[in-house]
Parts: C-alpha cells; sequence; structure tokens
C-alpha cells in the first residue's frame, strides 16, 4: 500500500495559518488528531512570527534605530 502526500510542510504551513478557529472546532469533531496537529503547526508559527517581531523590535531600539520609518511628528494629527 502505498500513501500519498497530498500537502508538504509548507503547504501544510499555509493552509493551518489560514484556518479558523471556527474551522478548526468543526474538523476537531470530524478528525480530532489532524485538527490538532493543525492547530499546533498554527501555534508553533505564530509564536516563532511573536518572536522574531520582539527581537527586531528589541535590536531596533539597542542600535537607536526608530522602528518605524516614518517620524513621529507625522504619526500625531495636528
Amino acid at each position: 500500500m502505498t500513501q500519498l502526500e497530498l500537502f508538504g510542510q509548507r503547504e501544510d504551513l499555509h493552509y493551518a495559518v489560514n484556518l479558523t478557529m471556527f474551522d478548526l472546532r468543526v474538523m476537531h469533531h470530524k478528525n480530532p488528531v489532524l485538527a490538532n496537529y493543525l492547530y499546533e503547526m498554527r501555534h508553533k508559527e505564530r509564536e516563532r512570527i511573536n518572536h522574531q517581531v520582539a527581537r527586531a523590535t528589541f535590536v531596533a531600539k539597542l542600535e537607536g534605530n526608530e522602528y518605524s520609518k516614518l517620524s513621529r511628528h507625522r504619526l500625531i494629527p495636528e
């Protein structure tokens, strides 16, 4: 018996990130193992992105650069 892989790791991740919590809840009733797998992928990817943003913000502040390209006076309406 040959198992066909329909998705690769990257496609699974893209699919998992685009699922809503409602989709995951519905999927959990039909196939809890798959829903848990996709939820874990989604959670790990969001956590990885949050760490990258926090690191980039820290490095920008440490180097004395503004994180935003806009100057502060343009952000505050007059």
